[in-house]
């Protein structure tokens, strides 16, 4: 299949330092979401004269939230993201953009499908996996 695209791949250890690698031009690429970065740029942890948004990835759904097995978990999918919609709205609305979470939803399981199906896709173009 020929040479790879990037000479090597570094491993940051989290994405304010892999934004720093690329604002050093120590690296050419690093995958950020959007919130963190958002968090990052306003407190101005990192510069962003440095760095330039070249593009994003796919809508998928978020990352889920897990908990001990509990039975007040288990009967009602509801339970939990009913407590932390209330939670939520306890938060005054400074907070809650500084968070930019509008509310939560229960999300069933086949909806994150969509997720192993990129990561199907991307190894069937030889997509390297990361240890």
């Amino acid at each position: 299949m020929g040479r790879p695209f990037f000479s090597q791949t570094l491993i940051s250890g989290g994405h304010a330092a892999s934004i720093e690698l690329i604002a050093q031009k120590k690296a050419d690429l690093a995958a950020i979401d959007a919130v963190t970065f958002a968090h990052l740029r306003d407190g101005e942890l990192i510069d962003t004269d440095q760095v330039a948004i070249i593009g994003q990835s796919e809508y998928t759904t978020g990352l889920p939230f897990i908990a001990p097995k509990l039975a007040r978990f288990d009967t009602d999918p509801n339970t939990i993201t009913n407590a932390l919609n209330d939670a939520l709205s306890q938060i005054d609305d400074h907070h809650r953009q500084r968070l930019r979470v509008s509310h939560f939803e229960t999300v069933a399981p086949k909806e994150y499908e969509k997720i192993n199906q990129l990561k199907v896709s991307a190894e069937a173009v030889n997509y390297p996996t990361l240890a």
